[in-house]
């Protein structure tokens, strides 16, 4: 891994100043309760940041959504993101996999199928071995199934956890860690 280069957050950079950004985005639903970046983010952000070396992709710029479901595009660095692919400031987007960008089959569909192309803007998803500078029929269709079955899982891992909260409330069981205002907590 080339441990030279370094990639700024979007936070601290004044994109309206670039041109031929590379977008390196990663995502994660929960925090894995460290203080700061959750190890997954700093693994998507060391796996991204050979990509960005080994390709030469110009003007990296880092893209964080920690803490953010993948079922909901209306989060803070992504809609950034964006919003400078809309400007013409993007050439590359790169996410470690598809569910990473999101887990909506269709806004993920618009995002590859529409919205990259239509703006000339290079996408990777690296471990789903896409990327659109060398398609292929395989990713043709592999793209919407993969898309779809992200969607299904967030989907299907909502439902199960509800099943468990609801079967701990019937067995009387307690389902939240802080008691109602005005309460306290049994020792029990």
């Amino acid at each position: 891994m080339n441990r030279t280069l370094t990639i700024s957050d979007y936070k601290q950079v004044d994109t309206s100043k670039l041109s031929d950004i590379t977008v390196i985005y990663c995502r994660l639903s929960q925090d894995d309760g460290l203080d700061g970046d959750s190890n997954s983010i700093i693994n998507q952000k060391n796996i991204l940041l050979d990509v960005v070396a080994r390709e030469k992709l110009p003007n990296p710029v880092l893209f964080v959504d920690d803490g953010f479901s993948g079922t909901n595009f209306d989060r803070p660095a992504i809609s950034e993101a964006l919003r400078l692919v809309e400007n013409r400031q993007v050439s590359n987007f790169v996410v470690k996999d598809l569910s990473r960008l999101g887990r909506s089959y269709i806004k993920v569909g618009q995002l590859t199928e529409i919205t990259f192309p239509s703006f000339d803007v290079r996408f990777i998803a690296l471990n789903d071995g896409v990327d659109s500078n060398k398609p292929n029929e395989t990713n043709s269709i592999f793209l919407p199934i993969k898309s779809l079955m992200d969607e299904m899982y967030a989907a299907d891992t909502s439902k199960k956890i509800r099943a468990v909260v609801q079967a701990k409330a019937r067995a009387g069981e307690r389902v939240t860690v802080n008691p109602p205002y005005g309460y306290l907590k049994d020792s029990n």
